[in-house]
């Protein structure tokens, strides 16, 4: 092996040997939610928790009514889905205590709240 080749492969193996960050997976929540009051839903819990979101490293891929079903029921009039870094991330943010009282906010103003938090998938490599 080259003096290159073998500086490469001892960096490389030093490196995750020291290293002290772990990579974590990206998790996505997907919240199905009845919405009976859209006014008060989006006047007092979409205005609070928006600048929450807005101040963590959250994408927010999907959100809305609009929506075809392809197969099954899906009988709810509002579907969000969101993209934390980490579950870490994403339970940080569910048991905020910020975000412990904006959810009644969600409650009083819905009926059915399903939400999951579903993991990042990767091709295999082939």
């Amino acid at each position: 092996m080259s003096l290159i080749k073998s500086t490469v492969v001892a960096a490389t193996l030093i490196g995750a040997l020291f290293s002290t960050t772990a990579h974590a997976e990206p998790v996505y929540l997907v919240a199905q939610v009845e919405v009976t009051d859209f006014d008060q839903f989006f006047g007092t819990y979409g205005q609070t928790v928006l600048p929450m979101l807005m101040g963590r490293n959250v994408e927010i891929l999907a959100g809305g009514g609009g929506h075809k079903t392809l197969e099954g029921d899906w009988d709810y009039n509002h579907t969000v889905i969101l993209k934390f870094e980490s579950e870490e991330e994403a339970m940080d943010f569910y048991d905020s205590p910020e975000y412990v009282d904006a959810r009644e906010l969600r409650l009083a103003n819905s009926t059915a709240n399903n939400l999951i938090l579903v993991n990042h998938f990767a091709m295999p490599s082939q």
